[in-house]
């Protein structure tokens, strides 16, 4: 439920929620107990802003500046990566990149240019079909 204060009207925002569960204990020892812990990403997108009609991961920018990948979101959606990759090795670590913002990753013990291959995650958690660009 939207509460009063205001989110931006131009881009979706972000909320997390953390869930964990802790069962009651039996005082006799013999079982074993499990707490678990979900975390669930939560995204709202303001009314103006349309579903987008097909995979808009093609509209990321992306560059390479002494072992720093850099790549530019000009979306108002929030970008989810699956995978991504250079030279087809995969990178660790690159997991989203908020709207309308740049995001930089250290790269280690991988060429600093190339072929990049990405795929996100769409609005119905299916990983789009793989992109790339010649860095």
């Amino acid at each position: 439920m939207k509460k009063a204060a205001s989110l931006p009207a131009d881009r979706e925002s972000i909320f997390w929620l953390n869930v964990k569960a802790i069962p009651l204990t039996d005082d006799d020892g013999s079982k074993i107990q499990l707490a678990v812990k979900t975390r669930i990403k939560l995204l709202y997108r303001p009314k103006n802003i349309q579903h987008p009609q097909q995979d808009v991961g093609d509209k990321l920018s992306w560059s390479l500046q002494k072992n720093e990948l850099t790549v530019t979101n000009p979306t108002p959606y929030f970008m989810s990566f699956y995978s991504v990759s250079l030279n087809q090795k995969e990178l660790k670590g690159i997991k989203i990149v908020a709207p309308k913002t740049t995001a930089r990753f250290p790269l280690s013990g991988v060429e600093a240019h190339g072929v990049l291959s990405w795929k996100i995650i769409n609005d119905f958690g299916v990983a789009s079909q793989a992109m790339t660009r010649k860095l």
